[in-house]
C-alpha cells in the first residue's frame, strides 16, 4: 500500500472518530471541564447521621452517633456495628467525583443510579448539613463507583464508597457481640453442663470452676492444660453470635451455662451465659445472657467450644 494511501485512510478515521465524538449527546462522553459545583467534601469527624434507603425494606437503615457510639435507630434500636458505620465514615473521608459519565436520564438505570435500583445514602453532619446521593455499581475498578446527586440528572464516577459496604441486610448493621472483654482479665471461670445418656435415658450434670490465681488456672488444686484454657479464654473474649432472635420463643430445658468473673474499671463483673438447644435444628442453639435482654442465636461447633467438661481440662487424664 502506498504511504500516501495509508495517510488518506488514517486522516479518514481520525476525521470520523471527531465527528462521531461531537454528534454523540454532550453528556455521554466524560467531560473534562471543572467538577467545582460538584466538589462534595466531607468532615469524617463531624458526621453524626448515615441514612441508607433501598426498595429492598430489609437492607433500609439509619444509623446515628449516640453517647460516641454508633447505634441503628431505624427500623430497630440496636448498637450498630462499630466497624461498619466506620467503614462508611472512611469512605465519606475519601470521596472524590472524578468525572462526569453521562446526563441522559434514560442512562440512569445502565448505571444502577435511578430510584428503584439505585441506594440512597444521606450523610448528615454537625450543624444539620446534609448531603444525599443515590451510589449505583461498581465502576471500571473496585474503587470506582457510579453516583448521582438527589434531583440531579448528572451520572458521575467517583471513589470512596463501595458497594458491598452499603448493601447488607438490616441483621449484618446489628453489633453481633455477645460477650467480650480482654482476656487476661478474666478471673474465674465455672461451667455448668448436662450430659444425657440415651440409651439409659438419664441426664448426668456436672459443674466446675477453672481460678486463676498470680500466674496460672486450676480447678481446686489441679493443674489444668493451658492449651485447652487458652481455647477456651479465646473463644470468650469475643464470644460473637451467628443471628439475632427478635420473637418470643419458649425454652427447653437448658443445656448448660458458663459464668464469667473479669475484673473491671468499676470492679468485678459477673455475666452468666446460658444455652439452649432448638427443637428444630439440631445444629444450632439460643444463648441468653444476664446482662442483655437479647436473645442470640449459635451454632452447635461454638457451644461445644464453650461448654466442656472438667476431664478436658485437667492434665493428668488427658489422653
Amino acid at each position: 500500500m502506498k504511504k500516501s494511501n495509508l495517510l488518506l485512510i488514517i486522516a479518514f478515521v481520525v476525521l470520523f472518530a471527531i465527528t462521531l465524538l461531537y454528534l454523540m449527546p454532550r453528556g455521554e462522553r466524560e467531560a473534562t471541564y471543572s467538577l467545582d459545583k460538584v466538589n462534595i467534601k466531607f468532615d469524617s469527624a463531624a458526621i453524626t447521621k448515615i441514612e441508607i434507603k433501598r426498595n429492598e425494606s430489609d437492607k433500609s437503615v439509619s444509623l446515628e452517633l449516640v453517647d460516641s457510639k454508633w447505634k441503628i435507630t431505624s427500623p430497630i434500636n440496636y448498637l450498630a456495628d462499630a466497624s461498619s458505620a466506620q467503614r462508611i465514615i472512611d469512605g465519606a473521608a475519601k470521596f472524590k467525583i472524578s468525572s462526569l459519565i453521562s446526563n441522559n436520564p434514560g442512562k440512569q438505570k445502565q448505571f444502577q443510579v435511578d430510584d428503584s435500583s439505585g441506594t440512597q445514602v444521606t450523610i448528615t453532619e454537625k450543624g444539620g448539613k446534609s448531603t444525599t446521593m443515590i451510589l449505583g455499581k461498581t465502576g471500571a475498578t473496585y474503587s470506582e463507583i457510579y453516583v448521582r446527586m438527589q434531583k440531579s440528572m448528572d451520572v458521575y464516577l467517583a471513589e470512596g464508597f463501595d458497594s458491598y459496604s452499603l448493601n447488607k441486610n438490616v441483621k449484618d448493621w446489628r453489633d453481633r457481640t455477645i460477650y467480650k472483654t480482654e482476656r487476661d482479665s478474666i478471673k474465674v471461670i465455672t461451667i455448668s453442663s448436662v450430659a444425657k445418656d440415651e440409651k439409659k435415658k438419664t441426664l448426668t450434670p456436672e459443674e466446675f470452676t477453672m481460678v486463676k490465681d498470680s500466674a496460672n488456672w486450676k480447678i481446686e488444686n489441679d493443674s489444668v492444660d493451658m492449651n485447652n484454657v487458652n481455647s477456651l479464654l479465646g473463644a470468650l473474649s469475643n464470644f460473637r453470635c451467628d443471628d439475632f432472635v427478635d420473637s418470643n420463643i419458649t425454652f427447653s430445658e437448658i443445656l448448660g451455662s458458663v459464668k464469667v468473673k473479669s475484673n473491671s474499671p468499676a470492679g468485678i463483673e459477673e455475666t452468666a451465659l446460658m444455652f439452649y438447644p432448638m427443637e428444630n435444628d439440631s445444629m444450632k442453639y439460643y444463648v441468653r445472657t444476664s446482662s442483655l435482654s437479647q436473645v442470640f442465636q449459635v451454632s452447635k461447633w461454638t457451644v461445644q467450644n464453650l461448654i466442656k467438661k472438667r476431664s478436658d481440662f485437667l492434665i493428668e487424664v488427658k489422653k
